[in-house]
């Protein structure tokens, strides 16, 4: 499916902007009604985290997920625009009343960008800073150890996981600064709290993470 289809795919209306209520979408091609939670604004400030503010623009579930995990693992990488369009209105609105300084991702390690062909969060951030007007730090943050897929872990073991796997871009000046921390998805957020802690050593002052869904 092109990228050009993807708006005659996901034709219909929404009925609510309420992230616990259903929308229905009907494929124009085989009229099944395509159900899932429609992504509104998760924002809120968070406790006992090393970042400070998460924006999410979906539910993990239904289409979306399938959509995610077509972008991730079958080398759809067509699907940012409509997988980051949510999200990039999300952040405008948070950005009316709230400063942000550059744009990080999550990275990952070189022996999943050899077996992937490309990191997925750098894809959604890069599209992400170009339509906000902020800089996207290529590398602003580095993964120094290569770990099991969080997917494929139990949650008591994600922590474990992620520990000590990243390191802060030494040649950026962080301190002081306000980033959006980009991923695709936000599950336990042991991944994106390991990277958070690295970047508030470095002297960032507030993190805000920007996720395309949340599980």
């Amino acid at each position: 499916m092109k990228l050009a289809r993807i708006g005659a795919f996901f034709a219909g209306k929404i009925i609510s902007s309420n992230l616990t209520e259903v929308t229905d979408f009907a494929c124009k091609i085989c009229k099944r009604i395509l159900e899932y939670n429609k992504g509104g604004l998760v924002s809120k400030n968070v406790s006992k985290k090393r970042f400070d503010y998460l924006i999410s623009s979906y539910k993990y579930y239904g289409i979306i997920r399938k959509l995610i995990l077509d972008f991730k693992f079958e080398d759809k990488k067509y699907l940012y625009k409509f997988l980051s369009s949510k999200l990039i209105l999300l952040i405008k609105q948070y950005m009316n009343n709230n400063n942000i300084d550059s744009v990080v991702y999550v990275p990952i390690s070189f022996r999943r960008y050899y077996e992937r062909g490309y990191n997925q969060s750098y894809i959604l951030a890069k599209e992400i800073s170009n339509n906000i007007g902020v800089p996207l730090l290529k590398y602003g943050i580095i993964k120094v150890k290569h770990n099991e897929r969080q997917s494929e872990l139990a949650h008591e073991h994600r922590y474990n996981n992620t520990k000590n796997a990243f390191r802060a871009n030494r040649l950026y000046d962080y301190k002081d600064k306000t980033i959006l921390l980009v991923d695709d998805i936000y599950t336990t957020g042991n991944t994106v709290n390991e990277c958070s802690r690295v970047l508030k050593e470095s002297g960032v002052k507030k993190i805000v993470v920007a996720t395309v869904a949340i599980a």
